[in-house]
């Protein structure tokens, strides 16, 4: 028996799904442990009409109808950790981009690019929201949670004399002003 499932849009993890009269149960012995499917981690019991110990209706001998229950799991993702409707993502900038200002460019959830002018100097504590870039909310589809973009700084591997001179020029603290006396 296969049963279609549409997950809805923007569920969380926990969320869960009935089906009344569709779960047969099985003896221990015969019970399955499956990976469960894309969007989700973990296993769960799997059970076929016809193969359990009770009576079920319109199945074989020994199926006992109960309700199947599916509890949502979150799978990992490379890209985003979900914090309820927001995504929490990371950005690699150069420490140039993070010091001079540039733009970098972050995906969305349907893949497409998001850019991200980075205006004020990037701190490695530093952090974005970008409001409705996150996660549909189950309540209203058409709301989203937002995106939070934390920085990751990239270092150069090495420098000439002439660019850790330049960098110490730049960088130097402004001299103390001296208090006039009155």
């Amino acid at each position: 028996h296969i049963v279609d499932v549409t997950i809805p849009v923007g569920a969380r993890a926990g969320t869960r799904l009935l089906f009344p009269g569709l779960g047969d149960e099985l003896p221990p012995a015969q019970q399955q442990q499956r990976q469960a499917v894309s969007g989700s981690s973990g296993g769960g019991h799997v059970a076929s009409p016809g193969s359990g110990s009770g009576s079920g209706s319109g199945s074989g001998s020994g199926a006992v109808s109960r309700d199947l229950v599916l509890i949502l799991q979150e799978a990992p993702n490379v890209r985003y950790v979900r914090r309820g409707d927001d995504l929490v993502t990371k950005a690699l900038v150069p420490l140039s981009m993070a010091l001079g200002g540039g733009t970098v460019h972050l995906r969305r959830l349907d893949g497409s690019k998001v850019p991200l002018a980075l205006s004020d100097v990037i701190t490695p504590d530093s952090e974005t929201i970008l409001i409705g870039e996150g996660m549909p909310r189950p309540e209203d589809p058409q709301e989203h949670g937002n995106m939070v973009v934390q920085y990751k700084l990239e270092f150069p591997r090495t420098l000439t004399s002439e660019q850790r001179q330049a960098v110490k020029l730049a960088l130097q603290p402004p001299p103390p002003q001296s208090r006039g006396t009155t």
